[in-house]
C-alpha cells in the first residue's frame, strides 16, 4: 500500500473538512460530490495565510487546465500508486508542465476558487481511470480520514502519513523498484513488402540430427505455432512446411531430432522463439496441391523424460549449488539459465545419494522454497513469482504492437500483439490501465484490481505465424507484478505457478 501525505500544508491538526465524499449538495442541484473539500483553519490563516497544495503522492504532471464550469484551474498528477489525482480550484495555474515528475510533498499550486465554487477550498479527487467518472475513489480512506463535515481526523487504518516527504516512492511497497529501464517498442520505419515476404517479417527453421548435420528451410513456406509457460507441463511446438523435395523428406522423417525457431521483424525485434526435440514428423497433401510436412516439437523433452541422475552429492552443498549438480550430472544434461535469488540457501548436514529422475529432484528443490521449475530452449530455470525483472520492462500501446484490447484475468491480463521475441515468459510488461478491458464481477471467483503500475508478468505466450499469410503476432497471459498477488504471496509463502 502507498504511503500518502496531507494535501494541505497546514496539515491535518490545522485542516477542516467542509465537503465530504459522495454526497448529495444541494447547491449543487443534488449532486453527487466525487471528491473531498478541505479548507484550513481560519486561526491558521489568520497566523499562516493560506496553505499550499502539496502532492500527496509522487508521480508525473498529466495534466494541466482551466474549466471555467468546473474545477476552474486544476490540475492533475499521475501517481506512482496508478491513480489520478485531482486538485480543483486552485489560486492560479499550477506552475507545472505535462510530464514533469513531481514528488510527495512538493507544492502543487495555490489554494484558490476558480470555477464552479463558493469559497477557497481545495477540491481532492481520486480516479482509476481520468477519463471515467464511475473510477472515482474514496479519498478518505486512502488518506486514511474520516470521511465527515469537520476537523480533520485520522482513523488510523489508512495509508496516511503526518510528516512530509519528498521520497517519489518512499513507503510504497511495488514489485519492479522505479529506477529499472523501460524499453518502448517503435515500429519498423520503411518496411515495405517485398515479393511475398510481408512488411519486414523475418524467420528461420533450422532442422537437425544428432550427427550435426542440419537443414534450413527458411526460403520455403511455414506456418506455426508455438506455447511457452511458466508451468511444467511440456512446452510444445506445431510446424508445418510446404512442399519439401524428397531428399528434404527423407531427412526429416528418418534422422531429424532437434528443431530451432527464430522470428521477429528485420532489425533489433528478431531472436530465437523455440528450440526442442522432435517428437513426431509426418507428411500428407492438403487439397491436392500442397504437401506437407508436419513436426511436433517439445522443449527439453529428452531432458525431461530420459535425462537420469545416478550419482551423490557431498554435505555443505546448497541447493544452488545442488541444482546446478543434477543438472550437469543427469545422463542428459542440460544448462542453467535462470535461478532465483530467493531459492533457500540451505546446506546438506550430510551427504545425499541421487537415483532417479533429474527433473524430480529440480521440483524437490524448486518445492522447498515455494519455486517453480520450468524449461526454456533446453535451459534449466527456477523462478519464483516475486522475482524482479532481469530485463528491461516493455512498454506496450496501440502505437508499439498491441493488437485489439487486453483483458483483464483472474490474476492479471490477457493480450495479444505483434509477434515479437522480446514477449517472452518471465519477461515484465508495461501496459496502462485505461486500455484494459476489465473482467466483469462472477460470484465465487477471485476479483482483484489491475496492478497500480501496470506492470504485468508473462506466464504464458502462444506464437502463431504464417510466414506468407496473415498470423503473425503472439498472446500472452501476464500476472499482476503488484498489490493483490504479490501481498498475498508474502503472506502464505504460496507459489501460483
Amino acid at each position: 500500500m502507498a504511503n500518502y501525505g496531507f494535501p494541505l500544508s497546514s496539515g491535518v491538526e490545522n485542516s477542516r473538512v467542509t465537503s465530504p465524499y459522495n454526497v448529495r449538495r444541494a447547491q449543487f442541484n443534488n449532486r453527487i460530490h466525487g471528491g473531498i473539500d478541505l479548507v484550513a483553519n481560519s486561526s491558521w490563516v489568520t497566523q499562516f495565510s493560506q496553505p499550499d497544495l502539496l502532492a500527496t503522492i509522487g508521480g508525473t504532471i498529466y495534466l494541466v487546465k482551466y474549466e471555467a464550469n468546473g474545477f476552474g484551474n486544476y490540475c492533475v498528477i499521475r501517481g506512482v500508486d496508478g491513480y489520478y489525482h485531482i486538485y480543483g480550484h486552485l489560486k492560479t495555474p499550477a506552475p507545472w508542465s505535462v510530464g514533469q515528475t513531481i514528488q510527495r510533498g512538493q507544492k502543487v499550486g495555490d489554494i484558490g476558487t476558480t470555477g464552479h465554487s463558493t469559497g477557497i477550498h481545495l477540491h481532492y479527487e481520486i480516479r482509476q481511470n481520468f477519463a471515467d467518472k464511475a473510477t472515482r475513489l474514496d479519498p478518505c480512506q486512502l488518506l486514511g480520514i474520516v470521511n465527515e463535515t469537520g476537523p480533520v481526523q485520522t482513523t488510523g487504518q489508512g495509508a496516511f502519513i503526518f510528516n512530509g516527504g519528498s521520497s517519489q516512492n518512499d513507503g510504497y511497497q511495488v514489485a519492479v523498484p522505479y529506477d529499472y529501464t523501460y524499453e518502448e517498442l517503435r515500429p519498423i520505419a520503411d518496411s515495405l513488402q517485398s515479393a511475398d515476404r510481408l512488411f519486414g517479417r523475418r524467420c528461420r527453421i533450422i532442422v537437425r540430427d544428432d550427427d550435426g548435420a542440419a537443414m534450413d528451410f527458411t526460403n520455403l513456406h511455414i506456418t506455426f505455432q508455438i506455447v511457452k509457460t511458466y508451468l511444467m507441463d511440456i512446452q510444445y511446438s506445431v510446424i508445418k512446411i510446404y512442399n519439401l523435395s524428397r531428399d528434404s523428406e527423407a531427412f526429416v522423417l528418418r534422422k531429424a531430432t532437434t528443431i530451432h525457431v527464430e522470428a521477429g521483424y528485420e532489425g533489433a525485434y528478431y531472436g530465437e522463439i523455440f528450440q526442442g526435440d522432435i517428437i513426431q514428423s509426418f507428411g500428407y497433401w492438403e487439397n491436392g496441391t500442397d504437401f506437407i510436412m508436419e513436426i511436433i516439437a517439445a522443449d527439453s523433452e529428452r531432458f525431461l523424460n530420459a535425462g537420469f541422475i545416478a550419482n551423490h552429492m557431498e554435505r555443505g552443498m546448497t541447493q544452488r549449488q545442488a541444482a546446478e549438480y543434477i543438472t550437469a550430472k543427469a545422463s542428459i544434461p542440460a544448462k542453467i539459465n535462470s535461478i532465483s535469488d530467493g531459492l533457500k540457501e540451505n546446506a546438506l548436514p550430510r551427504g545425499k545419494v541421487f537415483f532417479g529422475m533429474a527433473k524430480d529432484y529440480l521440483q524437490q528443490i524448486a518445492g522447498n522454497s515455494e519455486a517453480t521449475l520450468y524449461m526454456n530452449n533446453g535451459e534449466v530455470n527456477l523462478i519464483k513469482a516475486t522475482d524482479l525483472p532481469k530485463d528491461s520492462v516493455l512498454k506496450l500501446t496501440p502505437n508499439s504492437g498491441f493488437i485489439g484490447q487486453p483483458q483483464q484475468t483472474e490474476l492479471g491480463i490477457k493480450a495479444k500483439c505483434l509477434l515479437l521475441p522480446q514477449i517472452k515468459v518471465e519477461r515484465c510488461v508495461q501496459v496502462d490501465n485505461q486500455w484494459v478491458q476489465e473482467r466483469q464481477i462472477t460470484l465465487g471467483s477471485l476479483q482483484t484490481k489491475l496492478d497500480p503500475q501496470g506492470i504485468y508478468k508473462i506466464a504464458k505466450v502462444t506464437y502463431t505465424g504464417d510466414n506468407r499469410g496473415s498470423d503473425w503476432y503472439a498472446e500472452f497471459e501476464a500476472m499482476s507484478q503488484s498489490g493483490y498477488l504479490p501481498a498475498l504471496l508474502a503472506n502464505s509463502g504460496g507459489n501460483p505457478f
